[in-house]
Formats: C-alpha cells, structure tokens, sequence
C-alpha cells in the first residue's frame, strides 16, 4: 500500500469529524470517496496529505507522514482542492509551473523542461489554448482543469481530487474520468472525493462511504455501491442499470 491510515479521528473543537476511520490506498488505482455533506471527505483528503493533524496514524510508503520535509511529500502527494483563489494576476500557464516548485525552490528559475512538461499537462486536460489567459478571468469549469494540469506538472506518485468535477461541463466530466482510469493504468494513484456514484462506478477500482464521519463501507467498487448502500448513504433509492457498452449508473425511483 502506498497510504496506510488507521484509527483516525478528527473534531473542530467539540464538533467530532473523523471517528476512528481506516482507509488504504495501492499503487495504480481509483479510489473513489462517497459521502454526504459534512461526511468528513474533504478532512480526510487533509489529513492523508499531512494538512491537517488528528489522532491515529497515516503512513506514506511505510514512513509516517509527519518525518517528510513539504517539499519532499510535494514530490509524492498532489492536491487539486475544490475551490482555489489566486491572491495575483497569473496567467494558466504560470498556474501550472507552480506545480515544478516541488522540485525546485521558491525562487528558482523554470527550466526549459519544466515549461514542456507545463504545456504537455495543459495538452493532457485540453486546455493547452488557454495557457496564456489571466486564471482569474477563466471561468471555474477551466480553473479546475488549470489545477489539474498543476497537479500533474508536478508529477507526483498519487493525485488527491477534492470534487474534480466541479463546474465542469459534461462532455469534460466524461473526459475527466477517462483520463483518470487511463493515467492509472499507467501507475498513477488516484483519490477523489464524489457525490456522484455514477462517476465512481465509471473509474474506480475501489469505493469508499463516509457518513457522520464513520467508514460505511470500503471494497470494491461492484460490492460497495449496491442500492442498499446508496440508499443507507444519500436516503435514495436506487437501481444499478448497465448499457450495451458496460457503462453502469444508478437510477433514482423518482
């Protein structure tokens, strides 16, 4: 396992987050992280990147998270947050070499190779064409896509994904999650927080259901997201129906 989490709880103040949560991530998988809101999710995804501190123990590659240097768990973990605010005017392409400081210094220069690789990770979400555009004067459809291009500038082991989705259209929905499924076929590690089941089922090798801050479940995806556990999750139920093609999703009983 490339995370290895466990017994992690987590309060803001009084107000109990986490409660004892277990989680595990391998190398080369999707991992999907369902919940409603306020599940804890977003937490989580923090703690496991050494954000934020709680009790339990959270190990990265067999070395607990805590004795890596930011810099050098930069190099491991990447983070695509769900909302992001640039304090100046850079342009994408700026935005995006912010992803290569993890093998620099603040103050370094880029290399010639780090604005190739900038521009392929631009190339990669097709966003290549906005690179020259202010980030504040896009709209947050391509931000997220921006942020995802960072991300895998910054060419870490394992990609974290705070609701990728967010603000983006349809038909980048789609490409996102093959996107994701194929980068992990070549060994990246995904975990993205969802409240889409639909998209889980499409890409993930794993799912897992935070509710109230507790481990509903965690298993393979075919054995997590079954009308009973979505309708225990979200109080909705559901059918899962499969296309000619194999594309399953889940079908309200509206």
């Amino acid at each position: 396992m490339v995370i290895e989490a466990r017994n992690i709880r987590f309060s803001y103040g009084r107000k109990p987050v986490l409660q004892g949560v277990d989680f595990d991530l391998a190398g080369g998988e999707v991992v999907s992280l369902l919940g409603p809101n306020g599940s804890g999710k977003s937490t989580l995804l923090k703690i496991l990147l050494g954000l934020l501190r709680g009790q339990g123990e959270v190990r990265l590659f067999g070395k607990p998270i805590g004795d890596y240097r930011r810099q050098e768990l930069a190099r491991k973990i990447a983070y695509v947050p769900q909302i992001h605010h640039m304090p100046f005017s850079y342009t994408v392409l700026d935005v995006v070499l912010m992803g290569r400081l993890a093998h620099g210094g603040l103050f370094s220069n880029y290399s010639k190779h780090d604005y190739r690789l900038a521009h392929e990770a631009l190339e990669q979400v097709g966003a290549d064409a906005l690179s020259a555009m202010p980030f504040s004067r896009i709209s947050g459809g391509q931000q997220q896509l921006a942020l995802i291009a960072r991300a895998l500038c910054q060419q870490a082991e394992i990609l974290f994904l705070d609701e990728p989705v967010n603000g983006l259209d349809y038909g980048n929905q789609i490409k996102l999650l093959r996107f994701l499924r194929d980068f992990a076929k070549q060994g990246t590690t995904f975990l993205k927080t969802t409240h889409y089941p639909d998209h889980a089922l499409a890409c993930s090798d794993r799912v897992a259901m935070l509710d109230h801050g507790e481990m509903l479940a965690f298993d393979q995806v075919d054995r997590v997201l079954t009308p009973d556990n979505v309708q225990r999750l979200y109080g909705v139920a559901v059918e899962i129906a499969e296309s000619r093609h194999g594309y399953r999703c889940c079908m309200p009983q509206i």
